[in-house]
C-alpha cells in the first residue's frame, strides 16, 4: 500500500473499502499458514478472519469482509458496505502472527494516513432539505486508525 494520504467520497448506504496490505509480512509465514487478520474499534472487534473462519462484530454482520482469496495474497483490506452513521469511532487492523518456536503472538499493527468523506444520499436529502450531515473517515499514521466525525445535523 502506499503510504501517504488517501481520499475517497462515499455516500451514506455504499460501500468503503478501508486499504491494509501485509505482503512483505505474508513472505515470511509458512505455506500452510492461513494469515490471521483483526479489524478492531477501540471497544470491539469489527471483523476477523483466519483461513474459512470468520467472525463479523455486533452491529457490522452481513456488512463487513476481507476476502479469503485476497487475504492470502496479503491484501487484508475491509470492506464496509451499507455505511451508517454510527461506524463512527477509530479502527485498527492487526495481523495476528504465531510463532511456535517463541510461543508469543505478535500484533502488528498496519500504517497508512487517509481521509474517507461520506455524505447522505441524494434521496436522504429530498427527506430532510434543512439537515446535511456528513461523515469523515481518517486514518492516523503509523497505526491504520480510522476516525469517523459527524458534522452537526
Amino acid at each position: 500500500m502506499r503510504k501517504g494520504r488517501l481520499f475517497m467520497d462515499v455516500k451514506v448506504g455504499r460501500s468503503a473499502v478501508l486499504p491494509c496490505n501485509w505482503r512483505t509480512k505474508l513472505d515470511d509465514l509458512a505455506n500452510d499458514q492461513s494469515p490471521h487478520i483483526e479489524w478492531r474499534t477501540i471497544s470491539k472487534t469489527v471483523f476477523e478472519r483466519r483461513g474459512k473462519e470468520h467472525y463479523e462484530g455486533e452491529g457490522y454482520k452481513g456488512r463487513v469482509d476481507v476476502p479469503e482469496d485476497k487475504l492470502k495474497k496479503g491484501n487484508c483490506s475491509l470492506v464496509l458496505n451499507d455505511v451508517k452513521a454510527e461506524d463512527a469511532g477509530v479502527y485498527e487492523s492487526y495481523l495476528l502472527v504465531n510463532r511456535e518456536n517463541i510461543r508469543s503472538e505478535q500484533r502488528l499493527s498496519s500504517k497508512a494516513l487517509f481521509r474517507l468523506f461520506i455524505e447522505n444520499s441524494h434521496a436522504a436529502r429530498r427527506q430532510n432539505n434543512t439537515k446535511q450531515c456528513f461523515l469523515f473517515l481518517f486514518f492516523l499514521i503509523r497505526q491504520l486508525k480510522l476516525k469517523l466525525m459527524i458534522s452537526d445535523c
